[in-house]
């Protein structure tokens, strides 16, 4: 028996986003080949949709929904011939809005590397499952490893400052992070949400206000505003020491910026002091390369050289599951992407780029991270290792410190609060008033008044 499955993605044509097509172009056609060559009776096509009018992501996120539903009804014949018809996004798609609702309201099958906050929500989401390191249980993993990290060293009053106005996935990521560490660490964790694009952005303003809240600023930006912002700290004697700024690196892409100190312009040797006194969280690179020799190795290297050259760079990949359905003899229920998105609940699947965990809602779990440091030299090393380990909710997360932190002022880590409060204002730390009190001696009476008075 020959099932027919119709896989639809939105994709942008340039390599200005993440998940555009010139980055994982190579790895559909390794999937698609790999479908063929395992499952010969799935007879697969997909269908990718682009448009070179739109440059970044956020040029189509106000049509892309129904750009992507002209094309389904255009060809809705094709669709209703198909055993399967499933939505698979890529970042490319910003915040998965292009094909969630069309897809959720038509029942069909979504695999999105976008995060949905409320993905537990099966009333909302039934069909629905997240791939990738953004997928809402990685990002709840990464909050995980944040808030173990800060109560390593005692930090419980943090800001978190987000560049959301050029990235939406960047400001799901700070709602869901300002959300679960306010939890974690008991107390009101703040955002601030900027343009780090704008020439308006007033970061010296930014910072006063911020500096008002806490000592210790999580970053998710892009590495030129975090820049920016370290430059403005220097100027406001915010790298003294006594401030944390930690940067959460979402992804090693050079889309998302440079976020090292050297740009090679006249800022260099201040963003270098400034840097001294910045930490950078991320997922650890060394997990993203695949042993000399191995499988995931040589697919890795095959997909890097036909981006370059086909496109210009490269991605990562993704592949369905449907044999096992298709054994236990309920292919009638491909139509229905609930049943599907279930079948991934609570499941680790083993591929030859490597094994892929989803928890009890279709999300796929996180991995170990690292933090690290630019020291007095000016470069980055690893200090901090944050193992994750396990995908159950409540593992504890271990922080082995691998090599001691050189801190700007000596003293580290540097205490959660000062001692005279955040806005130095604390009664304690205030000059002592006396009060001046002078005795009056009020003249002697005539005898006669005493008299009477005492009479």
């Amino acid at each position: 028996m020959v099932l027919y499955i119709e896989i639809i993605s939105l994709s942008l044509y340039y390599a200005s986003n993440m998940g555009a097509l010139f980055y994982v172009g190579p790895a559909y056609e390794t999937a698609m080949s790999d479908i063929r060559r395992l499952y010969p009776n799935l007879n697969v096509s997909h269908n990718l949709i682009t448009d070179t009018r739109f440059v970044q992501c956020t040029d189509w996120m106000d049509t892309s929904d129904d750009f992507i539903a002209q094309y389904y009804y255009r060809n809705e014949d094709r669709w209703q011939r198909a055993n399967l018809t499933l939505f698979l996004n890529t970042v490319a798609d910003c915040d998965g809005h292009g094909s969630a609702t069309l897809a959720t309201n038509l029942r069909k099958f979504v695999i999105s590397s976008s995060p949905a906050g409320d993905i537990e929500n099966k009333v909302k989401w039934p069909t629905r499952i997240e791939t990738g390191s953004a997928g809402k249980a990685a990002l709840v993993s990464a909050t995980k490893l944040f808030a173990a990290l800060l109560l390593h060293f005692n930090w419980t009053t943090v800001s978190i400052v987000c560049d959301a106005y050029r990235n939406p996935l960047y400001d799901t990521v700070a709602q869901i992070m300002q959300a679960t560490l306010s939890r974690l660490l008991r107390s009101n964790v703040s955002l601030t949400r900027v343009d780090g694009f704008s020439p308006q952005t007033d970061y010296n303003f930014i910072l006063n206000e911020v500096n008002k809240q806490t000592r210790v600023v999580l970053y998710i930006v892009f590495g030129s505003t975090l820049r920016k912002f370290l430059i403005a700290a220097r100027s406001l004697n915010m790298t003294q020491g006594e401030h944390v700024h930690l940067c959460f690196r979402v992804t090693r892409n050079p889309l998302l910026g440079n976020f090292h100190w050297r740009y090679g312009d006249k800022y260099d040797e201040v963003a270098k002091e400034a840097y001294r006194t910045v930490l950078i969280a991320e997922s650890d690179p060394d997990l993203d390369v695949p042993p000399a020799g191995s499988e995931a190795r040589r697919l890795r290297e095959q997909w890097r050289q036909a981006s370059l050259e086909r496109y210009n760079f490269s991605y990562a990949a993704s592949e369905p599951v449907v044999a096992e359905m298709v054994g236990a003899n309920l292919t009638e229920l491909l139509q229905d992407g609930r049943h599907i998105a279930r079948r991934f609940y609570n499941r680790t699947f083993r591929l030859r780029t490597g094994n892929v965990s989803f928890d009890q809602y279709g999300s796929s779990a996180g991995v170990d991270g690292i933090v690290e440091q630019y020291d007095e030299a000016g470069n980055l090393t690893k200090v901090v290792h944050c193992a994750v380990g396990t995908v159950v909710p409540l593992a504890p997360v271990r922080i082995i410190e691998i090599k001691a932190v050189t801190w700007v002022g000596g003293v580290w880590p540097p205490p959660n609060r000062p001692p005279c409060g955040f806005d130095g204002m604390d009664p304690d730390c205030q000059p002592k008033r006396t009060l001046a009190v002078e005795t009056l001696h009020p003249p002697a009476l005539p005898t006669a008044l005493r008299f009477l008075l005492i009479r």
